[in-house]
């Protein structure tokens, strides 16, 4: 949907995180209503438990609640930074070389990477590279990223650009302060997850290969 050209999933790139959403609730979202506004998948949580009439746990959360978004006809995203965090394949794993967090950020109409590399499925001459000050596009007029406003080692000089990279980085300095990072808790596996006597799991073998295995499942200790 991103148009891009190069790398996608598994990538803080527009191909790996750019998807349509699609509702549909008769009598109460208007049919065939279309909104450009910035929504995640984080945010579900929080607009289903909004539209429920239900209060969520009294506990930080990334999402938002977004039902404006989909009942109002000029309904505006609550994110003014939308953070993305990348973890599966080169260095990406924070905004600056030994310093865990996100990898880029959406903000209004920009798109912000401080560091990009490629997605699950590789690109050849695609290095890992970190981008001081943040690699900016204007994603509304250009979603597959082929015209950035800023150049790696030279600061902004025009105004407007200058202005939305300051914020940015004001952003990014309270989102580091703020995140908190939690543990990947494994679920108990099925009944039918079970083959001769072990546990087999087969979602990504081993990411080093990026997930592109043959042979057997990885196998689980029960």
């Amino acid at each position: 949907t991103a148009g891009y050209w190069n790398v996608g999933k598994g990538s803080t790139w527009e191909g790996g995180i750019r998807e349509p959403a699609f509702a549909y609730w008769p009598g109460v979202i208007e049919p065939e209503s279309k909104s450009t506004e910035v929504v995640s998948s984080l945010d579900l949580f929080p607009t289903i438990s909004s539209l429920l009439g239900v209060e969520m746990p009294e506990k930080p959360y990334d999402g938002k609640d977004m039902s404006s978004v989909l009942l109002e006809k000029e309904g505006k995203s609550l994110h003014e930074s939308l953070f993305f965090y990348n973890g599966f394949r080169g260095n990406c794993k924070g905004p600056r070389p030994g310093v865990r967090g996100p990898a880029a950020v959406r903000h209004g109409k920009y798109k912000a990477h401080f560091c990009t590399s490629p997605g699950l499925g590789g690109c050849d001459h695609c290095p890992t590279i970190f981008h001081d000050p943040p690699l900016l596009f204007n994603v509304e007029i250009d979603p597959s990223e082929a015209y950035p406003l800023t150049a790696n080692g030279k600061q902004p000089t025009d105004p407007e650009v200058k202005k939305v990279v300051d914020e940015i980085n004001a952003a990014l300095e309270k989102e580091l302060s703020t995140f908190t990072f939690g543990n990947l808790i494994t679920p108990p596996p099925l009944p039918s997850e079970k083959y001769d006597g072990k546990y087999m799991y087969g979602v990504c073998c081993d990411r080093s290969k990026n997930c592109k295995c043959n042979g057997d499942p990885n196998l689980t200790i029960n």
